[in-house]
């Protein structure tokens, strides 16, 4: 089947059967099959993801690890854009600091 919405949802099928049979797997389906994804169904997983962590990690037993772990993630995320967020607030301030009566 070509790359589509309707790949996109055979990519979403492939991926629930990574999860039901092997789990340790789907951070590397994830990186093999981004390019099958169209954005609302990475938007759906990542929201799945999200929501699942919070609700098996709720609780006075895990204590703040939902909060820890989104605090790991944001420090991963800023590590690896940290060039591309320069480039982006560079730009800007140029691109605002060459408009007309600045």
């Amino acid at each position: 089947m070509s790359c589509g919405k309707y790949d996109s949802i055979h990519a979403v099928m492939d991926f629930t059967e990574v999860l039901k049979k092997e789990p340790e797997k789907a951070f590397d389906f994830i990186t093999c099959n981004a390019y099958r994804l169209e954005k609302d169904d990475i938007v759906n997983i990542l929201k799945e993801v999200l929501y699942s962590v919070k609700y098996h990690t709720e609780g006075h037993f895990y204590g703040s690890l939902y909060a820890d772990i989104l605090g790991d993630v944001q420090i991963e995320l800023d590590e690896n854009y940290e060039e591309a967020y320069r480039e982006y607030l560079e730009d800007l301030l140029m691109s605002t600091s060459t408009k007309p009566g600045n």
